[in-house]
C-alpha cells in the first residue's frame, strides 16, 4: 500500500483544537457559511494565516 500523498492535519494538536472551536462557533452563528467564507473570516477579519485546505479538511472531519 502506498503512503498517502497528503499530510492530513491531526485533530489533536492544540492549534487544530483552537481552530475547530472557532469553526464550530462560526458554523453555529452562520450555518450557511462554507469553508471559503470561514477561511476568509480567519484571513481578513481575525488575521489568522490559515490555509484553505486545512480549513476544508478540519470541516470534513467535523461532519464525520
Amino acid at each position: 500500500m502506498k503512503p498517502s500523498r497528503w499530510n492530513v492535519p491531526d485533530m489533536e494538536t492544540p492549534n487544530n483544537r483552537d481552530l475547530l472551536r472557532r469553526i464550530r462557533f462560526l458554523k453555529s452563528r452562520y450555518p450557511s457559511w462554507g469553508y471559503r467564507k470561514i477561511w476568509f473570516h480567519f484571513k481578513f477579519v481575525a488575521f489568522l494565516n490559515v490555509n484553505q485546505k486545512r480549513i476544508l479538511h478540519l470541516m470534513k472531519r467535523i461532519r464525520k
